[in-house]
């Protein structure tokens, strides 16, 4: 019986011992199996993402085979064409190479036989021919020619907005705008529906919003332009539901001055990008920015783009198969084109067109055929010049307009501007020129305009005037965008400006000429200017929102030009030269005349500038020295100041940092002593983490700009130090040692005791 209880007692003892080893074990495994665990959920985590993505795939294919296996889809291919045209700008006559002229486009469109025939825009205004009438022959030759659409540009409103309006009755085909509105009612048809051979087309049209600046504002009093993208999307989400096809007939172009928004580049990307209507092709016809898209712009596989120059000298040609699926159409096989006017030399004109130009020819040329001079050189009207760059017709302008505003005006001009948009033509070398050849350089109408400027808004006016958009020219150079606004000016006003600055702040110096004094002087933002220009820009046109207000007003500029011309025939020579004398690089800023005494005429060396203006008395050398003297030791004192302050600001902050570190450690110290069960070594871990979270406060000033930044690792940070935490005991080995030996000691007593009370 002693032998059966001594082993039951140690059978017990047994237990109990490893009952208590086993959690031990446990305890101090757990350390080492945890980073294990997480780095094996992590990989599992990333496994069950990789078999996710696998089954993806799966899912993909799985979707992709059926289509596959299953028989394709019956599809039907319809070819059509189209042929368009934009920014004729009123060429009525066949020009050789240079314009095809509307009685030969008539015998094109009758050879190409396209499905359609588009206009982009800016076809009635130009040239004097065309203006002579308003723009009405060349919309009766439109009609000749057999166009199905056209959009309404900025330069139709160029004869005023009764005339625009007057179109809509002149042509047979519908003019289009979405966005043109007078009085809160639209002006002109949105948009037209039209199906051939089974296939549904709308056609949209929609105009610049430039056009408030773009033509003379007197022209669009009441009108105004809404956003381009917004009045083609709500019409085409009108129609979409009985659309298969959307053509666009845009009238934005694709300037860099033209604002974004603005653009047809924009227009076309974002609508192609629409959900909605990437099962309809979207064909764009634009105008408005002269650009020639030799080949068109493929910009996906259902979206084109196309415009064909300007002038007549091209037009463009768009063949496409439209391909009709099950789930909507799409463009297939397309090719776009532009045919150039050298390539039509040999066509022949439609007598059904050629009697319409002749009869606005004979009418014409009965008022302009005066021979004015014979020209010896070329004076440059080109687009690319006149726009963004002083030209020697530019300046022959100016000079006309100044030359009148100095003696017909109730007082004398200052000087004399005009925009590089308004001059539509060169004067050809070694030939005559007659009043119909400045009717072309001048073709709008404009009359000569006086108006009072502030200083401070001829400097403004000239910032504008410089504020396009840089680009490369064909060495490499960065130039200025072309720009309607450009200023060409009067030989009274020079201009220095800086290209590489910021677009506001380009202008570097403007002096003015006193024709008292034959000087130049320093422009006075105080001052008022007599101002002489042509009645669009007085008016705050072209975006001179600067100038307005009351005015002087005299004959159309085209006269002012001639009268010019005329009277001063002996001076035409001097304008035969490329160089540069008025809009001038900052570059060749020349001194001051001395009798402005603006600053003196000797040399000042840089021992001679104070920080003072300079003046006329001169600043020796040891008086300078003097001066950097003084202020170099008063740099210093200052930057002692400066140090001295700083390191009581650093003292301060460590003082406050260290009383509110000793005041939070006597905060928890009370806690502590107020909580019976808290551990001994849980104590001494919540005095250091107070310690660093003091040293924290020290450093956080520092640190705070890259709190941010540390997001993620301080996340991290947070969860390796989740233990040992305050407020919990860690775990001590020592604590189950005493217990084995404690618990051993009892059971070798117990069992001596027993076996003594059993025996």
């Amino acid at each position: 019986m002693k032998q059966s209880l001594l082993k039951s007692t140690l059978l017990f003892n047994l237990i109990v011992i490893l009952t208590l080893i086993m959690p031990f074990n446990t305890m101090l495994a757990a350390p080492s199996t945890e980073s294990p665990t997480v780095e094996q959920a992590t990989t599992e985590s990333s496994t069950t993402e990789a078999l996710s993505t696998e089954v993806t795939s799966s899912e993909a294919a799985s979707i992709e085979d059926p289509s596959t296996e299953q028989p394709a889809t019956d599809t039907s291919l319809e070819s059509i064409s189209i042929m368009h045209t934009n920014d004729m700008h009123g060429r009525l006559k066949d020009d050789g190479d240079r314009s095809i002229g509307m009685a030969k486009l008539e015998t094109i469109k009758k050879e190409q036989d396209p499905t359609f025939m588009f206009d982009g825009g800016d076809a009635f205004q130009g040239l004097p021919l065309s203006n002579f009438d308003k723009g009405e022959s060349m919309a009766r030759a439109m009609n000749a020619v057999g166009y199905d659409a056209m959009v309404v540009g900025n330069h139709t409103f160029d004869f005023g907005y009764e005339q625009a309006i007057k179109y809509k009755d002149l042509l047979n085909f519908p003019i289009l705008s979405s966005n043109v509105y007078k009085d809160g009612q639209l002006s002109f048809t949105p948009s037209y529906k039209v199906t051939k051979n089974d296939i549904n087309y709308s056609i949209i049209g929609v105009t610049t919003p430039e056009t408030k600046t773009k033509t003379h504002p007197n022209n669009i009093q009441g009108v105004t332009f809404t956003e381009p993208l917004q009045a083609v999307r709500k019409q085409m989400e009108q129609l979409n539901s009985t659309t298969d096809v959307f053509v666009i007939l845009a009238h934005l172009g694709v300037d860099e001055s033209t604002p974004q928004a603005w653009r047809s580049t924009y227009l076309i990307d974002q609508l192609s990008q629409m959900e909605q209507f990437k099962d309809k092709p979207i064909i764009l016809v634009d105008g408005h920015s002269h650009s020639l898209f030799e080949q068109g712009r493929q910009i996906t596989d259902n979206a084109i783009h196309v415009q064909a120059g300007n002038h007549l000298g091209h037009y463009g040609l768009v063949l496409t198969d439209i391909e009709k699926t099950a789930t909507g159409h799409n463009l297939k096989n397309t090719k776009m084109s532009t045919h150039g006017a050298e390539s039509h030399l040999e066509t022949a004109p439609s007598s059904n067109t050629q009697s319409i130009v002749d009869e606005a020819v004979a009418n014409f040329e009965q008022e302009t055929n005066e021979v004015m001079f014979y020209n010896k050189e070329l004076l440059n009207g080109t687009r690319e010049f006149v726009r963004t760059q002083e030209t020697n017709l530019g300046n022959m302008i100016a000079d006309s307009l100044y030359h009148y505003g100095k003696s017909a005006f109730s007082s004398p001009s200052d000087f004399a501007v005009t925009n590089g948009g308004g001059i539509r033509a060169d004067l050809p070398a070694d030939q005559d020129i007659t009043l119909g050849d400045i009717i072309t350089v001048l073709p709008f109408g404009n009359i000569i305009a006086q108006i009072d400027v502030p200083g401070s808004d001829v400097m403004a006016m000239f910032e504008h005037a410089l504020s396009a958009e840089l680009t490369t020219d064909e060495d490499g150079e960065q130039v200025l965008g072309a720009n309607g606004a450009f200023l060409q000016v009067s030989d009274s006003i020079k201009v220095y400006y800086d290209i590489n600055k910021p677009i506001g702040e380009r202008v570097e110096e403007i002096r003015i000429l006193n024709p008292e004094t034959n000087n130049y002087e320093l422009l006075d933002e105080n001052r008022t200017y007599k101002v002489a220009t042509n009645d669009f820009l007085a008016v705050g046109g072209d975006g001179y929102t600067m100038l307005g207000g009351e005015r002087e007003e005299g004959p159309s500029m085209d006269k002012v030009f001639a009268d010019y011309i005329k009277n001063n025939l002996d001076s035409i020579d001097s304008y035969y030269t490329t160089e540069k004398t008025r809009i001038l690089p900052a570059s060749m800023l020349p001194s001051l005349d001395p009798s402005t005494e603006e600053v003196t005429t000797e040399d000042i060396s840089s021992e001679d500038v104070t920080t003072e203006e300079i003046t006329t008395e001169k600043v020796t050398a040891e008086d300078m020295t003097t001066e950097e003297v003084t202020a170099e030791q008063s740099s210093e004192d200052t930057t002692t100041e400066e140090i001295a302050t700083e390191q009581s600001s650093k003292d301060m902050t460590t003082e406050n940092n260290s009383n509110k570190s000793v005041i939070e450690e006597n905060q928890l110290s009370n806690e502590a002593e107020n909580e019976n069960e808290i551990h001994e070594h849980s104590t001494i871990q919540n005095n250091q983490d107070d310690i660093t979270e003091n040293k924290n406060v020290v450093y956080s000033d520092e640190d705070q700009e890259l709190s941010d930044k540390s997001t993620s690792t301080d996340q991290q940070d947070e969860s390796d130090n989740l233990l040992p935490a305050t407020g919990q005991t860690p775990f001590n080995p020592l604590i189950p040692a005493v217990g084995f030996i404690i618990l051993g000691a009892f059971s070798i007593l117990f069992t001596r005791s027993k076996s003594s009370f059993f025996n």
